[in-house]
């Protein structure tokens, strides 16, 4: 059985993927010779709160989209 957290990233990643082929990278920051803009996938964590009847969860996403073109300010914006 998947954990929340890792389903919720797997889908996340697919969708960029499908949306943003050849720029989305997840474990390391891709080398110098990567063509920006980029978007790597950060943080995912989950985080549980029990009732007395359910538990709730939250899971916070860190995606980072990378440029280096400050004048290309839109294009971060658009992704």
């Amino acid at each position: 059985m998947v954990e929340p957290q890792q389903a919720f990233f797997i889908a996340v990643r697919r969708e960029l993927v499908e949306r943003y082929p050849g720029m989305v990278y997840d474990g390391e920051l891709p080398g110098p010779e990567t063509e920006y803009p980029f978007i790597y996938l950060g943080e995912f964590y989950q985080t549980d709160r029990e009732t007395k009847s359910v538990i709730l969860g939250s899971i916070p996403v860190t995606v980072h989209v990378w440029h280096d073109r400050p004048d290309k300010r839109g294009t971060v914006s658009e992704l």
